[in-house]
């Protein structure tokens, strides 16, 4: 009975985190393959889809490890670094309390070789908040390497 008890909570354990992220790591794959044109020259729309979807993601669960985000190929080791030396704040949302996903706003990334820039906007009832956005092509894939909070 223990036996069975066991992997019960392992199967329920996977369908709420363990296997969800393999959804979404297909996911972020088949943004970051589609977002080059034919010609091979980088989509901005499809770059910036894929920092959308991490934005979604990560409001979800964002207690999640930053490795986590690495693992997925959202953000490079470099960026989680720099999210891991500012404890008590979230430089992700530039912010202690995130807002919902739909309080955001996303500007077109502006692509520059195998780097590019955009924003990320929380727009709270009373002010908002920019968060600059350094991203970098690494491995053929579009990932965030630096959070800079605009005040």
């Amino acid at each position: 009975m223990v036996h069975s008890f066991c992997i019960a909570v392992a199967i329920v354990g996977c369908a709420m985190s363990a296997c969800a992220p393999r959804t979404v790591d297909a996911t972020a794959a088949s943004n970051s393959r589609t977002a080059a044109t034919s010609a091979g020259v980088p989509d901005p729309q499809a770059v910036g889809r894929k920092i959308q979807e991490f934005y979604g993601t990560y409001l979800d669960d964002h207690t999640r490890p930053r490795e986590y985000w690495v693992q997925l190929g959202y953000i490079t080791p470099a960026a989680a670094d720099a999210l891991r030396q500012r404890p008590g704040a979230d430089l992700v949302t530039c912010s202690q309390n995130p807002l919902k996903y739909s309080e955001y706003t996303f500007s077109t990334p502006k692509i520059d070789g195998d780097t590019a820039t955009m924003w990320v906007r929380g727009n709270y009832d009373y002010m908002s908040i920019e968060i600059d956005l350094g991203l970098v092509k690494t491995d053929g894939s579009w990932k965030i390497n630096s959070f800079e909070c605009v005040v």
